[in-house]
């Protein structure tokens, strides 16, 4: 790949595209956006863990 970027490497790389929230206005695609990166970093880190026991 160009400029030294190995496959292995590219395969890292995520881009997001937006969630499909059903609008066009520029801050609300920026929302969607957003929303995405969390939804993936929350996929991707284990779930705190909480102090209070269910009930």
């Amino acid at each position: 790949m160009a400029r030294g970027l190995t496959p292995e490497r590219a395969e890292n790389f995520f881009c997001p595209i937006s969630e499909p929230i059903g609008s066009n206005h520029p801050h609300e695609i920026a929302l969607s956006i957003a929303a995405q990166l969390l939804r993936v970093r929350d996929a991707l880190t284990p779930a705190p863990q909480t102090l209070m026991p269910p009930r």
